[in-house]
């Protein structure tokens, strides 16, 4: 979002000292009812009304350095992201996923080529991998 020029403020502020009501005000510059209020409570806060600059844009990147992080992920790789988060501390499953998606970690649900069957009153479930897969898969 663009914030509104000094000028603009300085003119709606002199309409403001003036005694005109805002909303009109309001419809002269074609600015909110709301955006007066929040420059005359600022105003009298902070003494000016000059826009905030140098303020963090976009959420906060709690894993910076992700080297160490990748590490962490190849040696907890068997654990779920909510495990991940509390192993990892004060962080949330979210940005675990986030933070994983970012270094090129996949969270696949099932094996790539895998066939599962699985009869309806047996107890065993047979899982048929391709030949050029070699992972064993206990259950």
């Amino acid at each position: 979002m663009k914030t509104y020029s000094e000028d603009l403020r300085k003119r709606v502020m002199e309409a403001v000292d003036s005694g005109d009501k805002q909303c009109k005000i309001a419809k002269r510059f074609l600015i909110s009812e709301k955006t007066i209020y929040l420059w005359c409570k600022h105003r009298s806060e902070r003494g000016h009304i000059r826009p905030i600059t140098k303020y963090q844009k976009g959420h906060s990147h709690k894993i910076k350095d992700l080297e160490p992080f990748r590490e962490f992920a190849t040696r907890n790789a068997s654990l779920t992201a909510e495990e991940m988060a509390k192993a990892w501390g004060n962080i949330s499953a979210t940005t675990i996923k986030k933070t994983l998606k970012k270094i090129g970690f996949t969270r696949k649900k099932r094996l790539l080529g895998a066939r599962i069957a699985v009869s309806k009153n047996a107890k065993i479930i047979k899982i048929k991998l391709p030949q050029s897969q070699k992972t064993n898969v206990f259950i």
